[in-house]
């Protein structure tokens, strides 16, 4: 008789779990939508955010999501898609699926690897920081950190193609290759985390090739994404 009492107390506390709201909308331009159990439903000013939802949206659009409890921040551009996690556990990441999406976590005091970002290339972990990540169509991943630090690792599919083109084929070559073929000069394969700071961008192809550079700071402040961000960031009240 008490096994069946605690198993329902056990689903009912799971549920109220999972309907809490982690996140609500604090600025919208444009129109956005959000994905509910495979149904799309418009986004308004104000619009909670569970955990797991997926947030897409339209063309000239942007949107902000500001995380309860947390300083945390997060913006999508235009024609964007994004899973919105919890900001908690060591697993804890938010999947940028298309698009842009800016991070604003100028302070927190759990450990660096609690909050980040993932395109289905790199993995972004944040060590109080402001970035910004973009996937497009080339299937390029691009980080850019604006402050603090910023650890770009692989995600789980590209370490798994970069360990498949390591293995040889029967003929004895790699299965990227043909026989007797030179490689020209090739960028680094992204198989470790490598760390960016303030001023510093990463560029993930698919192949896992990646490069690291300091970006121009003053003629990427002439976009109008850049532009936008760092304005909403101005004003966003400083929490401590």
């Amino acid at each position: 008789m008490i096994l069946n009492m605690v198993i329902p107390l056990f689903l009912f506390t799971a549920l109220t779990a999972a309907d809490k709201p982690i996140a609500m909308v604090s600025y919208l331009l444009g129109e956005a939508h959000l994905q509910k159990q495979n149904q799309w439903e418009k986004i308004s000013l104000n619009t909670k955010i569970l955990s797991g939802d997926k947030v897409r949206t339209s063309e000239s659009s942007a949107i902000e999501i500001k995380y309860l409890n947390s300083p945390l921040v997060v913006r999508l551009g235009e024609k964007s898609e994004a899973v919105i996690s919890p900001l908690q556990g060591q697993d804890t990441k938010n999947q940028l699926l298309a698009g842009k999406i800016w991070v604003n976590l100028k302070k927190i005091g759990q450990s660096p690897d609690q909050f980040s970002v993932a395109s289905p290339l790199a993995v972004a972990a944040i060590r109080g920081t402001i970035f910004r990540m973009n996937f497009d169509s080339s299937q390029t991943t691009a980080v850019l950190c604006y402050d603090g630090k910023v650890d770009v690792g692989p995600e789980q599919r590209l370490k798994d193609k970069i360990e498949q083109n390591k293995k040889p084929s029967a003929w004895g070559f790699n299965t990227e290759g043909g026989p007797g073929e030179v490689s020209g000069p090739r960028e680094v394969s992204l198989e470790e985390w490598v760390q960016i700071v303030k001023g510093m961008q990463i560029n993930v192809k698919s192949n896992g090739e990646f490069q690291t550079f300091q970006f121009d700071q003053k003629k990427d402040a002439q976009e109008e994404w850049v532009s936008f961000n760092e304005q909403r960031d101005a004003i966003q009240p400083v929490e401590k």
